[in-house]
């Protein structure tokens, strides 16, 4: 049958991502942590909030957070990048993408038939589509975390200013307004290393601060088109790989809005509690 050869593909690939992700993982470590990492995410999520606790509570300088998003990363980084970074972190996998993404895919027309190949994108959800992509942003990450540290070298926040990335989220820690002095540049560099592009309305800027935050980052961020979260809003917080990063009162509001919307979704799951709890639930 036809489907044998992509079900035989699909399990090559993911006894080849068991076997490599940690070693891999264990290279793109501290830019990536999508790859190999145990609880990567959770990681990312708790340095995001000890960093807004160190700015908002105990008034440490440069622990404002930005967070880009990336327009269908995964289906438009471009396979130059993915091979250049297997090269140098993953050699012995090369093959591997030739063989899965070698051919690119064909672009046909309903009138002209087949009019070219696209050469860029990989499998949303594949096994080996993490590794690919880690491998293909690492040296981008890495040289925006370069920029990053430099743009605060000196400064009260330069000693924590830096980049990681949870496959293609992407966050800087550092002083807000020098952050989105160097949005547009270092959005270049993504495009131009990758042919990703970012989504300035979708990204987002939490201000860890205890005072009121400076006029000329609102207008900054709002002439890039970014969201921002201050000290004056009445709930200061934002989502970090869907977790919810801010003050308390943020935190609850998040969580309990998260269980009535579930709750709503599946009253069968109320059965479970009594009758006073699932009023409060509710």
């Amino acid at each position: 049958p036809l489907g044998i050869g992509g079900a035989l593909r699909r399990l090559i690939s993911k006894a080849l991502a068991k076997a490599n992700s940690g070693k891999v993982g264990a290279l793109l470590a501290p830019y990536q942590l999508a790859v190999g990492i145990s609880d990567g995410a959770t990681a990312i999520a708790v340095m995001a909030q000890a960093h807004f606790h160190a700015g908002a509570v105990e008034g440490e300088d440069g622990r404002d957070r930005l967070s880009r998003d990336i327009k269908n990363a995964y289906g438009t980084i471009n396979h130059r990048c993915i091979w250049r970074g297997l090269q140098k972190y993953a050699p012995h996998l090369i093959r591997w993408l030739i063989i899965c993404y070698g051919d690119g895919t064909e672009l046909l027309h309903s009138q002209y038939g087949r009019v070219g190949r696209l050469l860029t994108g990989l499998l949303q959800g594949g096994p080996m589509s993490t590794i690919f992509f880690g491998v293909g942003f690492q040296d981008t990450l890495i040289e925006i975390d370069a920029r990053t540290k430099a743009n605060h070298q000196g400064t009260a926040g330069g000693a924590t200013a830096k980049t990681q990335a949870y496959a293609d989220d992407v966050d800087n820690s550092g002083d807000g307004m020098r952050m989105l002095e160097s949005f547009e540049a270092e959005n270049v560099i993504i495009k131009n290393n990758t042919g990703m592009d970012v989504n300035p309305s979708k990204s987002h800027l939490l201000i860890a601060k205890r005072a009121s935050v400076d006029r000329a980052v609102l207008a900054k961020a709002r002439q890039l088109g970014i969201t921002v979260s201050h000290e004056g809003v009445s709930l200061l917080g934002s989502r970090v790989l869907g977790v919810p990063v801010g003050t308390e009162a943020y935190i609850e509001s998040f969580v309990a809005a998260k269980v009535r919307s579930e709750f709503a979704k599946n009253t069968q799951a109320l059965k479970y509690f009594k009758p006073w709890d699932r009023w409060a639930l509710t």
